[in-house]
C-alpha cells in the first residue's frame, strides 16, 4: 500500500480532515504524466485522450490557474465544466511519499486526475466533493483554503458528523 495511504490512516485519530479522508476518500491509482498546456506545467492521468487533453487545455486557458492556488484552481475547473469534479485531500511529492500536503485537484469524469496547479506531486488521496456541496460553498462562501482540508472553520466537517468530541472518543 502507498506510504501516503498509511500516513492518512495513521493521522485519522489526530485530525478531523484526515479522519474524513480516511473514512470517505480513496487513493487515486493512476499513472501520471507531466505536461505543459497553455504555458502551464500540470499533472494528468497518463490515459487522458487527445480530445480530453484539448478540453483540459481550453479549461486551463479560460481559468488561468495560479501557483499555490490549488483549492480555487480546482473549483474554477469545476465551474468551467462539470466534467471536472472537485477533489480535496492530500498529495505527496516524489521522494517524500510519507509527507502529506493539503491539496485540491480535479478528476475528469470522476476518473482521471487533472492537477492544474502543479506538476510536482505524485500520490493523491482524497474525496470528490459532490456538486450540491460545492454549490453551497462557492461564491462568497468559498474559502481559498478549500472545503475542509485547511479551513479553520470546520462547518463542513461538523455537518458530516465529524467533531472534536467524536475524534477524541
Amino acid at each position: 500500500m502507498s506510504p501516503l495511504y498509511e500516513r492518512i490512516q495513521y493521522l485519522k485519530d489526530k485530525s478531523l480532515p484526515h479522519e474524513y479522508v480516511a473514512d470517505n476518500g480513496q487513493l487515486v491509482q493512476s499513472e501520471l504524466k507531466r505536461v505543459t498546456l497553455a504555458g502551464r506545467q500540470i499533472t494528468l492521468s497518463a490515459d487522458i485522450t487527445q480530445d480530453e487533453q484539448s478540453l483540459i487545455e481550453e479549461a486551463i486557458q479560460a481559468t488561468q490557474p495560479r501557483p499555490k492556488g490549488c483549492f480555487s484552481n480546482a473549483l474554477k475547473l469545476w465551474e468551467y465544466n462539470h466534467r471536472f469534479s472537485y477533489a480535496e485531500g492530500y498529495a505527496s511529492e516524489p521522494g517524500f511519499p510519507d509527507i502529506d500536503i493539503d491539496h485540491a485537484w480535479s478528476m475528469l469524469d470522476g476518473k482521471k486526475i487533472v492537477d492544474p496547479t502543479t506538476a510536482n506531486l505524485e500520490h493523491y488521496y482524497g474525496v470528490v466533493i459532490p456538486s450540491e456541496i460545492l454549490e453551497q460553498n462557492t461564491g462568497a462562501n468559498f474559502s481559498p483554503e478549500g472545503i475542509f482540508c485547511q479551513r479553520e472553520n470546520q462547518d463542513f466537517l461538523r455537518e458530516q458528523g465529524y467533531t472534536k468530541s467524536k475524534n477524541n472518543e
